[in-house]
């Protein structure tokens, strides 16, 4: 496009001024607050004794440990059904695919609770195939190991969608040409597959690690009915058991798992434990959870309204965002990119205690806090998953011929007129994607609200992990179920739109 033409496709002024102040308060703000606090521990002298205590060691160690084993077991995971899938003739690749993908969609503790009602002494499906181990046996998944094999599961999605990027991309006539002179499949894949794949084991490897070190649900389950502690779940004890140094004690863990992640870059029976048959058989769990428990209904009103108005608010923010990202001009949209992306690749826990020193104290000028109530989660959500909805945006705008925008603003068409009759139709589908995605994470959330729900603002997430750790096993599988089910659903109606999208938008999609 001729330089003139391209500066004259100029955006309102009020856009770029706009986008930098949602992202600065939102985004920036409680993350400096955050550092701001860790910094002024540090110089009390108190962080020094905070990180010499036995049990920070200890959580970091957990941490450190289990995600690293966790990242062995989701490479080997991943890895492996990457390459069955991209480089072998495999019926029913779509299927496979989609189901692979359902444990990173799935809540961590909705994972950790399926696996627990499935193995050990009280499983009832180990019961009624008569191969339960003996009452009073351990639970294995208690301990450092389980916990490592869980994140394992949990990410290996991960591992799949980055090495699977570099196997489509791989020269097939390098490797045809292998097989013509004698190369066994062995040698290929030595050779030939696994160096040119190796930035996408990498990388999946180091997203899986940064995963588990920020990861609340699957230690909560499975580490504190056997004390095991790691970094998130210590933060969850510390603010529980508040005390004076408090805010300065999390916010030096938070950073510990900050910096951690920068350095790497059985619901159908009546109780636990009985054996599942016809006779024990019950829909009591969902009546219960539908019909009689208060707190599963307020969680459900809460997650739907914080996962619908967080979809369609960061709608908005997400098309003024990407307009000013794909059609601006500055050299500073950059930095506004990095500033977007930074708190979705923070883990939860490190975010949630940056908008706990936040908010607080009441807000200047007006006088209020929104701690403790549901407005807090949901300026959490918005920082958090801004990067989320904005990704499938931004890739349909990059799609757009400018020339469009152009010959309506030299017909007379201003910038909203443009945005409504040209941009938003043309970016629909993609939209339409935003909002399922943002959706489908932020209602099955719970790192983030962990440490930000109060009485009468629990969520999901919140809910299951409460029923649990009360003993109700069997109202939690509901809920989890009933869960599941809504994100089936919800991952269907991104896989009925998925022809209209632009590639990459859904997940599991070659």
């Amino acid at each position: 496009m001729p330089h003139f033409l391209a500066k004259a496709n100029s955006q309102p002024r009020w856009l770029f001024p706009f986008v930098v102040t949602f992202v600065a308060c939102l985004c920036v703000l409680p993350l400096a607050r955050l550092v701001g606090a860790g910094i002024s521990s540090i110089l009390s002298g108190k962080a020094l004794a905070l990180v010499l205590e036995p049990s920070v060691w200890s959580a970091a160690v957990n941490t450190l440990t289990t995600s690293f084993f966790g990242m062995v077991a989701a490479v080997a995971i991943g890895g492996l059904f990457a390459l069955a899938l991209t480089l072998a003739d495999v019926r029913g690749k779509w299927l496979l695919s989609f189901l692979f993908m359902l444990p990173t969609m799935i809540p961590p503790q909705v994972q950790a609770l399926a696996w627990v009602g499935m193995s050990g002494p009280s499983s009832p499906l180990l019961k009624a195939l008569g191969i339960a181990p003996a009452m009073g046996s351990p639970q294995p998944l208690y301990s450092v190991g389980g916990i490592a094999l869980l994140y394992g599961v949990q990410h290996a999605p991960l591992v799949y969608l980055s090495l699977r990027a570099g196997l489509l991309a791989l020269p097939r006539d390098g490797i045809e040409a292998a097989k013509l002179a004698g190369a066994s499949p062995f040698r290929v894949l030595k050779d030939i597959i696994l160096p040119l794949s190796l930035p996408g084991i990498i990388a999946g490897a180091a997203i899986a690690f940064v995963s588990g070190v920020g990861n609340f649900g699957i230690p909560a389950i499975l580490g504190l009915p056997a004390q095991i502690y790691t970094l998130p779940t210590l933060i969850y004890s510390r603010l529980a058991s508040f005390g004076g140094n408090t805010f300065g004690d999390i916010a030096v863990l938070s950073a510990m798992i900050g910096l951690m992640a920068v350095l790497v870059s059985a619901s159908l029976v009546p109780a636990y434990g009985v054996e599942l048959s016809l006779k024990t058989a019950s829909f009591s769990a969902y009546e219960e959870i539908l019909f009689r428990q208060t707190v599963t209904r307020t969680a459900f009103g809460n997650s739907i309204f914080l996962a619908g108005t967080t979809a369609l608010g960061l709608l908005v923010i997400g098309v003024l965002a990407g307009y000013t990202l794909t059609r601006g001009a500055s050299r500073w949209t950059g930095l506004l990119s990095a500033m977007i992306e930074i708190p979705y690749a923070l883990p939860g826990i490190v975010i949630s205690v940056a908008f706990v020193l936040v908010f607080a104290a009441p807000l200047p000028f007006l006088g209020v806090t929104i701690y403790g109530t549901i407005w807090i989660i949901l300026a959490a959500y918005f920082a958090s998953f801004l990067a989320v909805g904005l990704k499938p945006i931004v890739s349909a705008l990059r799609q757009l011929d400018p020339a469009l925008e152009e010959a309506a603003r030299l017909s007379g068409a201003g910038f909203y007129r443009r945005l409504f009759d040209i941009i938003v139709p043309l970016i629909a589908p993609a939209a339409g994607a935003s909002v399922i995605l943002v959706f489908l994470i932020s209602c099955n959330e719970l790192t983030v609200s962990a440490l930000l729900w109060s009485a009468g603002t629990q969520t999901l997430g919140v809910a299951i992990y409460n029923l649990d750790d009360s003993g109700s096993y069997d109202l939690a599988s509901a809920l989890s179920v009933l869960v599941v089910l809504m994100v089936v659903v919800l991952m269907l109606l991104l896989e009925l739109m998925a022809a209209r999208l632009p590639k990459g938008v859904v997940p599991w999609r070659n």
